[in-house]
């Protein structure tokens, strides 16, 4: 027993350091890009360690050179995860790319751990960061149509001891913003000496409407803090412009319903109802998916004079656009509604494209009035021989006549004058009437094999369908007596069968 007690606690300790190993991370930090010829700082950061750092063991890479000097580190809480930060020295020889293996760390627990091999860039450093701070607008691309989209970039450079507190530069007037800017985002850069500053960069995307030329500058200002910490100034930089050439789409091959949408661009169209009743209306919905789309008109419908169409309000989605119409036959007959199709200028070819719908067919089927039949020969009814008639109620011999009482009478008259007046409010508001059951109503339209009154019984059920299942239901009860009615056919027995479904509708 004690020998078996003594195992369990070994390969408990085994398994703890093993999960504990598991869980530790270990990376190394260099930065990005080495500057050739620089010594610049390194390290490696460790999370979730069973122990401190006690050394490390870094790869031989051709030209890249390790220092070590003391033992800079540093310990962080972020979120409830541990870090420390073993701190070293790193001189890359020339240009190009290194790729350096891993790197082991061993830990004050006897355990170690090893870093991923990264790959990094030798390069010079950034030539612009000189002084205290630099900023600069871009416009990506620098050349645009109207209607095209354009990507505008600043950035804000500072030294160690600067501080920013906004950015000084705004997207041009005229120009319409396709999207919220970004929140500013902190990054890191080197000057040429290998000096580590903090950037600020935050982007726009735009266009414009209006051909032209325009220009981002300005002057930027920033903080700047005197080593003591006590002595702060305000200092401003020039911010190097950013300018912009807008154009109008070129003349040539352009269509004359061109209404300056930008592509690529999708479009699709479909009709609410493709087959409808006499009297009845459906709708058209044409949509446009693409990137420039928030700024696109409406199309051209192509519909038979006979097919009248009432634009309703255009839906804006993510990335699309969707008009719809409402759709009005005059007569019944098919109707061919042609593609519909919008040109657009397509910036990777700069050329015209049309992008375009497939055909659709509206059918309008003949409508039929509701049939009564009334069997049997007509017959007059005569009037009753006998009429009513007031008898006089004579009293009984030797009785007393009746005398009355002295008010009877006048109550007698109120309540009389009340009782008219009640019969004639009931009369005329007519009795309270519970509303009629619609799935019951449509029970006995389809008992009594009643097409038109299963037609009106399923318009009044429609609207207080909530679950899918039933709407999909009474949907194909409608289309097969519209067919039925129109076409004098059957409705199929398993249609008739799945209505059941729809009697529990009050």
């Amino acid at each position: 027993m004690v020998i078996a007690r003594v195992a369990c606690r070994i390969l408990f300790g085994a398994l703890t350091v093993i999960a504990s190993v598991s869980a530790s991370e270990a990376h190394l930090d260099l930065p990005d890009p080495l500057i050739p010829g620089v010594l610049m700082e390194g390290a490696i950061v460790v999370e979730q360690a069973p122990g401190n750092i006690v050394s490390l063991a870094l790869p031989e890479v051709a030209g890249l050179q390790w220092e070590q000097h003391g033992t800079k580190r540093t310990i962080t809480t972020v979120n409830g995860v541990t870090s420390e930060s073993f701190y070293f020295g790193v001189t890359a020889a020339e240009l190009g790319t290194l790729d350096i293996p891993p790197a082991t760390v061993r830990l004050s627990d006897g355990t170690s751990v090893s870093t991923a091999p990264i790959t990094v860039m030798v390069s010079h450093g950034n030539a612009k960061l000189v002084g205290d701070a630099y900023a600069e607008a871009v416009f990506a691309p620098d050349t645009i149509v109207t209607g095209e989209s354009t990507q505008l970039t600043y950035r804000i450079f500072v030294k160690p001891g600067c501080q920013v507190d906004k950015g000084a530069v705004s997207p041009p007037a005229d120009a319409i913003r396709l999207s919220e800017p970004n929140a500013y985002v902190r990054g890191r850069s080197y000057d040429e000496s290998g000096e580590a500053w903090t950037s600020f960069t935050t982007t726009w995307q735009l266009t414009w409407t209006k051909p032209g030329s325009y220009e981002v500058g300005g002057q930027q200002s920033y903080l700047r803090i005197a080593p003591d910490g006590f002595r702060r100034s305000v200092r401003s930089v020039a911010v190097k412009p950013a300018r912009i050439t807008v154009t109008p789409p070129p003349s040539e091959g352009r269509p004359a319903d061109f209404a300056g949408l930008i592509g690529p661009v999708a479009l699709t169209a479909s009709l609410e109802r493709s087959r409808i009743a006499a009297g009845e209306g459906t709708a058209i919905e044409v949509a446009l998916a693409g990137p420039h789309v928030d700024l696109a008109r409406a199309p051209e419908l192509s519909l038979p004079a006979i097919v009248k169409s009432y634009q309703k309000e255009t839906v804006i989605r993510p990335g699309g656009r969707v008009f719809r119409w409402d759709l009005v036959p005059a007569a019944p007959g098919e109707y061919p509604i042609p593609a519909i199709s919008t040109a657009y200028f397509d910036v990777a070819s700069r050329t015209y494209q049309r992008a375009s719908s497939a055909p659709m067919v509206l059918t309008v089927l003949p409508g039929r009035a509701s049939m009564l039949t009334v069997s049997g020969a007509p017959m007059r009814v005569a009037p009753s021989a006998s009429q009513p008639a007031m008898v006089e109620m004579l009293p009984l011999r030797d009785a007393a006549q009746a005398v009355p009482a002295p008010g009877i009478a006048a109550i007698a008259f109120a309540v009389g004058l009340g009782l008219g007046g009640a019969a004639a409010l009931a009369r005329r508001i007519g009795p309270l009437r519970r509303a009629p059951h619609r799935g019951k109503a449509l029970a006995r339209a389809i008992s009594a094999r009643d097409l038109d009154a299963v037609a009106r019984a399923i318009a009044q059920l429609r609207p207080e369908l909530r679950d899918a299942r039933l709407i999909q239901v009474a949907q194909r009860l409608q289309d097969a007596v519209d067919v039925a009615r129109f076409g004098h056919s059957t409705v199929p027995d398993d249609i008739i069968a799945s209505a059941s479904e729809l009697e529990s509708v009050p």
